[in-house]
C-alpha cells in the first residue's frame, strides 16, 4: 500500500472511532438525564399516588377510548407488515365500532401525522424522496385534506347516513387493492 492508502484508511478509522465515542457520550447523557428526572419523579410521585391517580383515569375513559387504542395497535400492526393499509384498517373498523365519520378522520389523521412524519423523514435522510413529485403533491394533497375535514365537520353529522356507506365501499376496495399488492409475487432480478 501507498502512504496515501494508509492515510486515507487511518482517517476513515479515526472518523469511525469519533462516531462510535460521539454515540456513547450521546447515551451517557440521555442515561444521566433519565436518571435524574427518574428521581425527581419519584421523590415527588410515592407509589400510592401512582396507584391513585392511575385508578382514577382508569374510572374516568370511555370505552370508545379502549376500542379506538385497540384499533390503532391492530392498524399498526398491519401498516408495520405490510407498509401500507393503516387508514383502511383503522377506518373500516372505527366504522364498524359507530363512531362518527369526522371523529375517525380526526383521530386517523392525528396517529398517522405522526407515523407518517417519522417515515417521512427517514426517507428524506436516505435520499428516497422525488422531489418534483413532492412539490407537485404538496399544495392538492394539502387543499384535498382540508376540504375533506370540512366537509366532514359540516355535513358529517347530518348526512353520516350517507357518508358511511360511500366511505365502507371506498375502504373496501382500497382493501383489495392492499391485499392484491400485498400477495402479488415480486419480480426476480434479472441475473446478467
Amino acid at each position: 500500500m501507498s502512504i496515501q492508502e494508509n492515510e486515507i484508511s487511518a482517517e476513515i478509522s479515526n472518523r469511525t472511532q469519533a462516531k462510535k465515542w460521539r454515540r456513547i457520550a450521546y447515551l451517557c447523557l440521555i442515561l444521566l438525564a433519565s436518571l435524574f428526572i427518574g428521581y425527581a419523579l419519584y421523590s415527588y410521585l410515592t407509589y400510592e399516588t401512582l396507584v391513585a391517580y392511575s385508578n382514577e383515569i382508569y374510572t374516568q375513559i370511555d370505552d370508545k377510548f379502549l376500542w379506538m387504542l385497540l384499533v390503532g395497535f391492530v392498524a399498526q400492526l398491519v401498516d408495520g407488515a405490510l407498509g401500507m393499509g393503516y387508514g383502511v384498517v383503522s377506518t373500516t373498523l372505527l366504522l364498524s365500532g359507530g363512531l362518527n365519520p369526522a371523529v375517525i378522520s380526526g383521530s386517523i389523521h392525528t396517529a398517522e401525522m405522526f407515523s407518517s412524519g417519522a417515515s417521512g423523514f427517514s426517507h428524506y435522510r436516505f435520499g428516497n424522496v422525488n422531489k418534483k413529485l413532492f412539490k407537485a403533491l404538496l399544495i392538492p394533497g394539502v387543499l384535498g385534506a382540508i376540504a375533506g375535514a370540512l366537509l366532514l365537520v359540516y355535513a358529517g353529522e347530518t348526512f353520516s347516513t350517507y357518508i358511511r356507506p360511500v366511505i365502507s365501499v371506498y375502504t373496501l376496495l382500497l382493501g383489495i387493492r392492499i391485499f392484491m399488492d400485498a400477495f402479488k409475487e415480486k419480480k426476480k432480478p434479472e441475473k446478467t
